[in-house]
């Protein structure tokens, strides 16, 4: 007999690592179909806003706002959108040290400051200046798959 995903998901006992596998795959999916699917549409309207992001890693600080952790971790943003490409999604892997060590996946929008100042009409915002401040929803990977929020900050940009 098969479980559904919502079944798995409510059940009391901690998931397998198989079960977690198939619930990580499924997500990844949903959000690549969203990604092209946003991507194909930008490219075939003459108003789109969405750009696909330069390639390029950051490094973030990373606040849970459920289980009260503070953590950090490589993000990557997917494109970005808006008035003058102010807002980004980003996707990130967040490590929480304390307590042992928990890993989490989160996906969320970012206001990125430089362009939001620059398209405030700041004329001097210097180039070193590439912080991102924004929201996501974290996946516990670890012990039984929950979701919670976090607030992050963007400390460090590289990009290829």
């Amino acid at each position: 007999m098969k479980k559904s995903l919502l079944s798995f998901c409510a059940s009391s006992r901690p998931p397998s690592r198989r079960g977690l596998l198939k619930v990580l795959v499924v997500l990844a999916v949903v959000l690549l179909l969203l990604l092209l699917y946003v991507s194909a549409h930008a490219a075939d309207s003459p108003g789109s806003s969405f750009i696909p992001a330069d390639p390029g890693i950051s490094g973030d600080f990373c606040y849970d706002l459920r289980a009260h952790q503070s953590g950090y971790g490589p993000s990557y943003t997917l494109g970005t959108f808006g008035p003058d490409q102010v807002v980004e999604i980003k996707a990130a892997w967040v490590i929480f040290p304390t307590n042992g060590t928990v890993n989490k996946l989160g996906v969320g929008l970012a206001v990125n400051l430089p362009k939001l100042l620059k398209a405030a009409g700041v004329q001097d915002v210097p180039d070193w200046f590439n912080t991102s401040v924004g929201v996501l929803v974290l996946l516990n990977l670890q012990d039984e798959p929950e979701l919670s929020p976090g607030i992050y900050c963007t400390l460090l940009r590289i990009e290829f």
